[in-house]
């Protein structure tokens, strides 16, 4: 990345992928969490994780937003909201929640900050100074209505993570399941 600020940038996004560093990620099972969940209207995920100290600890979230209506004549750089269903993750320890990266796009070239992003399908938590052994809880839940068809599926990645996790509220979410291997063609 051509810049010192940390987070996102609007000419760069998350820079460039390191996927040897995403197989090691995928490979490391005890140190790394990989989920594919569905959210319900309503609903909320909450999984608790133990910081392994071995590396900060990040969660990321994505999925696959519904398309936004379009309403023709819209001019090129219109920055109304697009996005139809809102996903937000939270990590939480104790009585302090740690919110993802988002970025300003009246001011684009404002350093990105930590907050609610209610504009990306992508959120991203980094907390670098965690403590070792100690418990955090990931939160996912979202805003207004799942409109589509009631349910929103998400993918979420911890690093930096290490002992013993739990489900602590999967009730409102849809089993999901662990990835075991992925494959890129042509690599």
């Amino acid at each position: 990345r051509a810049t010192t600020n940390p987070g996102p940038n609007y000419m760069h996004g998350w820079g460039v992928p390191d996927f040897g560093d995403a197989g090691q990620i995928i490979d490391n099972n005890s140190d790394n969490l990989i989920q594919q969940r569905t959210l319900s209207n309503g609903g909320k995920y909450s999984i608790s994780v133990v910081a392994s100290g071995k590396s900060p600890l990040k969660v990321s979230i994505c999925w696959n937003d519904p398309p936004a209506s379009v309403t023709p004549g819209t001019p090129l750089n219109d920055r109304t909201k697009k996005l139809v269903h809102d996903l937000d993750v939270r990590v939480i320890r104790g009585n302090r929640t740690h919110f993802p990266w988002k970025l300003e796009p009246t001011i684009p070239a404002f350093p990105a900050t930590k907050g609610d992003n209610d504009l990306d399908n992508v959120e991203v938590i980094e907390l670098d100074s965690t403590i070792a052994g100690e418990t955090y809880t990931i939160e996912v839940l979202h805003k207004g209505t799942l409109t589509r068809t009631g349910t929103q599926s998400f993918s979420l990645i911890a690093t930096g993570v290490g002992g013993k996790t739990y489900a602590t509220s999967a009730a409102s979410s849809n089993a999901g399941s662990k990835i075991d291997s992925v494959s890129i063609a042509g690599l």
